[in-house]
C-alpha cells in the first residue's frame, strides 16, 4: 500500500470556483428561505442540490461577478505557487549545500553515491 504524501502546510490554497464563490454567497439565503418555507434546518446535501440548481439557471451576466472573483483567486494562487516554489527551490539548495560540506567526513563520499546509482 502507498503511503499517503503529506502535505506541507505552508503550500498555498487553491482558487475558488465561480460556482464557490456564488455558493458562498447565497448559502444563507438559502437557508433562511427554506427554512420559511418548511420550518426546519436544511441539510447540507439539500444546500447543495437548490445552489446547483440556481447556478444552473443564473444568466452569464450575472455569473460574470463570480468568474471575475474566481479569476483574481486564481490568479493570487498562481503567484503565491510560484513564490512558493522559489522558496522550497532555495531550501533544497540550502540543503543540497549543507550536505556537501558533510560529504567528504564520510567515507567514501559523494564519489560511493555515485557509483551506487549505477547499478
Amino acid at each position: 500500500k502507498k503511503k499517503k504524501k503529506k502535505k506541507d502546510k505552508n503550500e498555498p490554497k487553491r482558487g475558488l470556483s465561480a460556482y464557490m464563490y456564488f455558493m458562498q454567497k447565497n448559502r444563507e439565503l438559502i437557508k433562511s428561505e427554506y427554512l420559511a418555507k418548511n420550518g426546519e434546518e436544511i441539510k447540507f446535501t439539500e444546500i447543495a442540490k437548490d445552489a446547483g440548481a440556481r447556478w444552473k439557471v443564473l444568466e452569464a451576466d450575472d455569473k460574470k461577478e463570480y468568474d471575475e472573483l474566481a479569476a483574481t483567486d486564481k490568479q493570487r494562487y498562481i503567484d503565491e505557487m510560484k513564490a512558493y516554489k522559489e522558496k522550497k527551490r532555495a531550501e533544497a539548495a540550502g540543503d543540497d549545500a549543507s550536505e556537501e560540506e558533510e560529504a567528504p567526513a564520510s567515507a567514501g563520499g559523494a564519489a560511493a553515491d555515485d557509483a551506487s546509482d549505477d547499478e
